[in-house]
C-alpha cells in the first residue's frame, strides 16, 4: 500500500504546482521547533531541495493551526504533541502559493521519532549553535524561535 501512496503522490506534484502557478492560491501552514535536552530536531523531505527544515505540513480548510501543527507532527514523525507555544507567523510566497505559516516550539521528553518515508527523507537532532545549511524559510522558523527564546526565557 505505502508504494501505492508513494506513486500517486509523486505523479500529483505536477499538477499540484500547474494549479498553484495559475491559481495562486492562499494556504496556510505549520512548522515545529520540537526540543529535547538542548537539541532541537530537523528533518530533510523527500521532495523539492534536500535541504534541513523544521517538521510541519498544511493546515486543512477549517483546521485551527495548532490542530494541524499536532496532525503534521504525528503524521510525519510519530510524535504526540502535548502542549504548544506559538512564536509567530510569516508569509511566504514559494511554489507559487500565498502561504501564512504558523510557527510554534514544543519540548518533548525523549529524542524517539519515526519518519513517514513517503515525506520524510531523514530526521536528525541538533545542537542550536551546530545546526547545518537550513531552508530559507526555516530561517525565518528559527528566528522566530531565537526572538521567543530571548524575550520569555532571556537565552
Amino acid at each position: 500500500m505505502n508504494n501505492i501512496r508513494k506513486i500517486i503522490y509523486l505523479l500529483s506534484k505536477p499538477f499540484k504546482q500547474i494549479y498553484r502557478f495559475i491559481l495562486r492560491p492562499k494556504t496556510r501552514g505549520v512548522k515545529c521547533i520540537l526540543e529535547c535536552n538542548g537539541e532541537i530536531l530537523l528533518i530533510k523531505n523527500t521532495y523539492g531541495y534536500k535541504f534541513w527544515t523544521f517538521p510541519g505540513g498544511g493546515a486543512k480548510k477549517n483546521e485551527m493551526p495548532g490542530e494541524a501543527l499536532k496532525r503534521e507532527i504525528k503524521e510525519e514523525i510519530g510524535v504526540k504533541l502535548n502542549s504548544t507555544d506559538f512564536i509567530g507567523s510569516f508569509m511566504a510566497n514559494n511554489q507559487f502559493k500565498r502561504d501564512t505559516v504558523y510557527c510554534f516550539t514544543a519540548s518533548v521528553p525523549n529524542k524517539y521519532f519515526k519518519i513517514d518515508p513517503i515525506e520524510i527523507l531523514e530526521a536528525r537532532w541538533f545542537v542550536v549553535s551546530e545546526l547545518p545549511q537550513l531552508k530559507p524559510n526555516a530561517n525565518k522558523v528559527l528566528e522566530l524561535y531565537k526572538n521567543y527564546k530571548q524575550k520569555n526565557h532571556g537565552s
